[in-house]
């Protein structure tokens, strides 16, 4: 078994045990998530904060030849977060979105 091939089926055991539910076109996906990163932007008024995460999905649970892009909202628990980046390595079967509240 390649490591591609065992990190891919570790994911899936690790999404069946403590995977998210979030949707994305229409669909409900088994993903995990990272605590938010806060960051504070300087407004006028003072302060703002806003919280960052990253959506860990496996690639083999996404439609072929489709995945989520910059700009696209997904569902977490009812809330809309904005697709504000992807990180899409080769030589891991997990995508990961950067999301950010809407």
């Amino acid at each position: 078994m390649s490591r591609y091939s065992e990190i891919e089926a570790d994911m899936a055991e690790i999404l069946a045990d403590v995977g998210t539910q979030i949707q994305w076109d229409g669909d409900d996906y088994d993903a995990i998530l990272t605590e938010p990163r806060v960051d504070l932007d300087l407004t006028t008024g003072g302060f703002s904060a806003e919280a960052d995460y990253s959506i860990k999905i496996r690639k083999t649970d996404l439609p072929e030849g489709s995945a989520p892009q910059a700009k696209d909202q997904v569902a977490i628990a009812g809330a809309i977060y904005v697709v504000r980046g992807i990180t899409d390595s080769p030589s891991s079967p997990m995508l990961v979105l950067h999301v950010a509240r809407k």
